[in-house]
């Protein structure tokens, strides 16, 4: 930049830009942060991190509680406490009709029980899959938690006990009523023991999966 002075004494200013080869121009667009700013930002990160480390420890404290809880509960208790009540539950209500299909046959019953084995091998193909699932499985047994979700196919166990007891009442009531009557109240019972024989199925099928114990 030079300073020019005209004829008048008038200074005037005039902007020579330089373009050399070896020193190209450049801008520099990079703003300085205020230390206010970095204080401030300094302080969030922090946060989120004590945050971060707060929740981790608080999850991690809890599953072990829950684990520790888990292992001091005797799940053959609470296994027939809800076996028990869903019985008595449909004891009580077997009193009212039952929802009775007219077109129903045998086969259907037969369809029922091989679509809940073929059913429940997808069902367990993909919990085997799963990043919760346990690397080996126990077989199911009364003894164990049929609400792991790292061991699926207890809850199975216990979920086709639970239908298959706990359906008997109705059928029961209803001994002596026509044939779609009686065939209709056995739905349940067919669906309770698809789902037993499906985990029986998924021991051979899943063989790798399971312990030899």
């Amino acid at each position: 930049m030079q300073l020019i002075r005209r004829r008048t004494g008038t200074p005037k200013l005039r902007l020579h830009l330089m373009h050399c080869a070896g020193a190209p121009l450049t801008l520099n667009t990079t703003t300085p942060r205020h230390p206010v700013t970095l204080a401030l930002g300094s302080k969030r990160m922090n946060s989120l991190l004590r945050f971060k480390i707060f929740i981790d420890d608080f999850t991690a404290s809890t599953s072990k509680l829950t684990s520790n809880i888990c292992t001091r509960v005797n799940w053959l208790y609470v296994r027939l406490s809800l076996i028990v009540f869903g019985v008595i539950s449909t004891v009580i209500s077997s009193t009212s009709s039952v929802y009775t299909i007219e077109s129903i046959i045998f086969t259907d019953l037969l369809a029922a029980f091989i679509f809940c084995i073929v059913g429940l091998q997808f069902v367990i193909g993909i919990q085997a899959m799963s990043p919760q699932s346990d690397d080996k499985w126990l077989k199911p047994n009364w003894y164990q938690n049929p609400f792991n979700l790292g061991q699926p196919a207890h809850f199975f166990h216990f979920g086709g006990w639970l239908m298959l007891l706990s359906s008997l009442p109705p059928v029961i009531s209803v001994v002596g009523e026509s044939k779609s009557v009686l065939l209709s109240s056995l739905i349940p019972v067919i669906f309770g023991i698809g789902l037993l024989s499906g985990v029986h199925v998924s021991k051979y099928i899943f063989k790798k999966k399971y312990r030899n114990t």
